[in-house]
């Protein structure tokens, strides 16, 4: 958990927070989703970054379940979505779906389809590198990551806001 919290916090920390320009929504899953904010919820860096906190989410990993959530319930205009601004979805994970593995690529397809930019960042072990670079939007060497220490969020964090911010 400390090292998906640093990881969190180091890209919040690199986004330039302008409310026409950068809005966050912040999702747990393990058997179900769980949105803890909304796009429209919070406007400034400080307010992201106070509202971040992770506490266990319990156990079992449904990555289908948490990509079909973001789909249908983040990246929506009454949750503050915005038409023409680029929807992406950054997914923190050990990446082993122990519930309904057998989605896990199809909702990640809808999800891409869908037009949301799916970065991915196996956190731990890598144990799930294969399915979490299945889940990544391409190129992989672009939107798929790995933290294997708590050292290496902020120098994941830099590669990814140098990918986000361009």
């Amino acid at each position: 958990m400390d090292m998906m919290v640093s990881l969190v916090k180091a890209v919040v920390q690199g986004l330039s927070f302008k409310y026409d320009r950068t809005r966050v929504a912040f999702v747990t899953f393990a058997r179900t989703p769980d949105t803890h904010f909304h796009l429209d919820e919070y406007t400034s860096q400080r307010d992201v970054l106070n509202a971040v906190s992770l506490s266990d989410v319990g156990y079992g990993t449904d990555i289908a379940a948490a990509l079909r959530h973001a789909k249908d319930n983040v990246f929506r205009a009454s949750k503050g979505d915005r038409a023409l601004v680029d929807n992406i979805l950054v997914l923190l994970s050990d990446g082993r779906a122990t519930l309904n593995s057998g989605s896990t690529e199809l909702a990640a397809t809808e999800a891409k389809n869908d037009d949301i930019e799916v970065y991915t960042v196996v956190i731990g072990d890598s144990i799930g590198v294969d399915t979490m670079n299945k889940i990544a939007s391409s190129p992989q060497t672009s939107y798929a990551y790995s933290i294997k220490e708590r050292s290496q969020a902020d120098a994941v964090a830099g590669r990814m806001l140098d990918q986000l911010c361009t």
